[in-house]
């Protein structure tokens, strides 16, 4: 159904890091560790299964929420779960671009667009 009607999937993969974190943390109740624990991570086989049925991915940010640069961690996290690196970082790039309407003005090393590079 996301195919179809154009539906763009922007996944928050870092949230589960938090997921993980509590299910290891020793103030908490066993119980509630043990819920944490079981949750896994469902959200990286949700990606790689939408991106193989053609649904388009963009990497986006939770900024203000989460502090500017941990937004990064998507990358890696897209790149282990089923994503090439190549492909992460179109999801950051033109991907992200095309999602919001700007590719005619971001997301590629194009002349006349707008970007930051540093080599």
């Amino acid at each position: 159904m996301m195919v179809e009607r154009g539906t763009w999937l922007v996944p928050t993969l870092t949230a589960g890091d938090t997921t993980e974190e509590l299910a290891k943390d020793p103030k908490l109740a066993p119980e509630i560790r043990a819920k944490f624990e079981g949750l896994g991570r469902p959200e990286f086989d949700a990606m790689r299964l939408a991106a193989e049925a053609g649904v388009k991915v963009a990497m986006g940010t939770d900024c203000p929420v989460a502090p500017h640069g941990w937004n990064l961690n998507e990358l890696a996290h897209m790149a282990a779960n089923g994503f090439t690196p190549a492909e992460a970082l179109v999801a950051a790039t033109s991907s992200a671009a095309e999602l919001m309407g700007l590719q005619d003005h971001l997301g590629s090393l194009a002349p006349g667009k707008i970007a930051d590079v540093v080599v």
